[in-house]
């Protein structure tokens, strides 16, 4: 189940009228139907449910959405960016057949789970990947980071234009 936000051009300390200004969008998912959510920032930026990507009632906030792990996805319609900050609250219901399985593909940037090797872990660990940069990379969370079967805050903040070119990843 997933609520994002996206935002780009953040620094640390950001007042408000920074984040209306960088913000790319906002997706809450609580539409409750149809294939499309719907962007509440002002950008007009709706997001397209994509092979049976489902609504459910209950998320940690309100509505969400279910992905089957497999080949659900939702589809973004932004340019991308070199600067980005996303949000989502996950709630990961236990392995999937796909041992790196997408939370949120927005252009230029994968936010995905890292599963354990071993069949039946119950961790797991949060993993970016980026294709925006001249340092292509992929950053995880230390192994068993996160537990299947509740809800967790994910957020990471990345500078593609940085020298570092390293991610920030944030678990709860």
């Amino acid at each position: 189940f997933c609520s994002a936000l996206l935002t780009h051009g953040l620094t640390t300390g950001v007042a408000d009228a920074q984040l209306q200004s960088g913000l790319v969008g906002y997706w809450s998912f609580d539409e409750g139907a149809g294939f499309v959510a719907s962007d509440s920032s002002g950008n007009h930026r709706p997001a397209t449910l994509v092979n049976g990507t489902r609504w459910v009632a209950s998320g940690a906030i309100d509505g969400a959405l279910a992905f089957d792990g497999v080949n659900d996805y939702l589809i973004f319609g932004f340019e991308p960016q070199k600067t980005i900050s996303i949000s989502a609250w996950v709630y990961a219901q236990g392995p999937t057949d796909d041992p790196l399985p997408k939370i949120i593909e927005v252009p230029g940037y994968v936010l995905f789970l890292a599963q354990p090797g071993a069949p039946g872990a119950r961790t797991m660990s949060l993993g970016f990947h980026s294709r925006r940069s001249g340092q292509e990379g992929k950053w995880r969370t230390p192994a068993y980071s996160m537990a299947y079967n509740g809800w967790h805050h994910i957020a990471v903040v990345y500078n593609g234009s940085s020298t570092l070119n390293n991610p920030d990843l944030y678990i709860d």
